[in-house]
């Protein structure tokens, strides 16, 4: 047909025809209208389920040859392809992880996304999602971290990078970072040195998960939370007082920790802010120490 357009939904349409289509979406990979091209790839990932069933040994190198291509939109079509084809294109990690070093930024954005498909099953996927998160691109960034935090227990291979990434300037990268380190929970306590840094962070948001984190990493009577109990915002001292009572913690021995603790939430029972003054005493009961009690404090408090 004429139409470019046309053409190119045609090779896309080629997927639903099954596997007696390969050879001629194959010949779409080498068209001279990009277009066509793209629809050939975008055709692939299509076969690559099982309702169709065309083998991934079949379609993977065919995209990762696609992924040589000298138009950007074919690259970024094949990329898109093979992380919809998931885990078992993972003979595509390599070239993917090359297509990171790209000039272009659109082009970046889809392999990483592509790798962060497999990597939640495919571990060797995931040093390169963490490369990425120190990219010059800022949606690129947000890709890689949003991608580790859906590859669970992998992540664990690239603590350290996630360390190092705390400190990025997007917001939306220390929130995904964040929340996967509460999910690593105990296997993330490398982690705690700089999640105590970020408790100063200039985003609520980010300081807010930060205190549910450490909560999962150190348990409820850590010392992180203890010094989160002192924070300036009020609403991370809300959230760490929570933290201390929420898991019944403290109730479990008169431990020299648990002493520690239990002075700090009787300071902060004598907080201005009502909330605070409420959650300490709160804690408090949790841990046993009934000499304190909420209707006590609560006249003073405004309550």
């Amino acid at each position: 047909n004429e139409s470019i357009g046309i053409r190119g939904r045609a090779a896309r349409a080629l997927a639903f025809i099954g596997p007696s289509a390969l050879s001629v979406i194959k010949a779409t990979l080498s068209d001279k209208i990009p277009r066509v091209r793209q629809g050939g790839a975008a055709a692939l990932s299509v076969m690559t389920v099982p309702e169709i069933t065309i083998p991934a040994m079949e379609s993977v190198p065919l995209l990762v040859q696609a992924l040589k291509d000298q138009d950007a939109g074919v690259r970024m079509q094949a990329a898109w392809s093979l992380g919809r084809i998931g885990p078992d294109a993972k003979d595509s990690i390599e070239p993917l992880a090359q297509m990171l070093k790209t000039d272009a930024p659109k082009v970046r954005r889809r392999a990483v996304q592509a790798l962060g498909r497999m990597a939640w099953k495919v571990k060797e996927a995931v040093p390169s999602v963490a490369q990425a998160l120190s990219d010059s691109d800022e949606e690129v960034r947000v890709r890689a971290a949003r991608a580790l935090n859906e590859t669970g227990p992998n992540a664990q291979i690239v603590l350290p990078a996630i360390i190092r990434a705390l400190d990025v300037k997007d917001e939306q990268v220390r929130i995904a970072l964040i929340d996967l380190l509460r999910y690593l929970g105990p296997l993330a306590r490398e982690a705690v040195p700089a999640l105590i840094d970020t408790l100063g962070d200039s985003h609520r948001s980010v300081r807010q998960e930060t205190v549910k984190a450490l909560k999962n990493i150190e348990g409820s009577a850590g010392p992180a939370l203890r010094q989160a109990i002192k924070n300036p915002d009020r609403v991370v001292r809300i959230y760490a007082l929570e933290a201390l009572y929420s898991e019944g913690e403290l109730g479990k021995a008169g431990t020299p920790r648990q002493q520690e603790v239990i002075s700090e939430l009787i300071r902060a029972s004598d907080d201005p802010s009502p909330p605070i003054a409420m959650a300490a005493v709160t804690a408090l009961q949790y841990a046993g120490w009934n000499t304190v009690s909420a209707e006590s404090v609560a006249p003073a408090k405004g309550v």
